[in-house]
């Protein structure tokens, strides 16, 4: 065989590790993107939850205004154990909407980390593939020559 034949499997080997180290970074920049969008999302759920626990506060105030004026209209002091007792629905309320977006954020959290380590393999993955590629080159550049 000739000399330009492998010359022209010396190109086309460059050329394919190329690709495969393109493809590798791609991959891990799509991976970073994802894990961007995941921590957006996880605070997203903490901002949701702190939005729940503002209302949560608010309803509160606005039943208890709502409680005090039926009991003030009906000549009857409003009962410390009344008060106490809408406090524990709203403040349990409050912790559970607290707890659900603490275990959503905990899972974006976790996302974000996994598709982190998948764009780190991808670029390990693709040096393997252009190493593979380079001794693939190699052998068949000698059985040419």
């Amino acid at each position: 065989m000739c000399t330009w034949q492998a010359a022209l499997m010396g190109v086309g080997t460059a050329m394919q590790m190329s690709a495969a180290k393109k493809a590798g970074e791609a991959q891990k920049e799509i991976a970073d993107l994802n894990a961007r969008n995941a921590l957006i999302e996880k605070s997203q759920n903490e901002l949701q939850a702190r939005q729940i626990a503002n209302d949560t506060l608010f309803q509160l105030d606005e039943d208890m205004k709502v409680a005090q004026t039926m009991f003030a209209f009906n000549n009857r002091e409003m009962p410390s154990e009344f008060l106490k007792g809408q406090q524990e629905v709203a403040y349990t309320n409050m912790d559970r909407a607290l707890l659900s977006s603490n275990i959503r954020s905990n899972a974006s959290l976790a996302k974000a980390n996994q598709e982190l380590l998948g764009g780190q393999y991808a670029i390990k993955n693709a040096k393997v593939q252009q190493q593979s590629l380079l001794l693939n080159g190699v052998y068949r550049m000698t059985q040419i020559v």
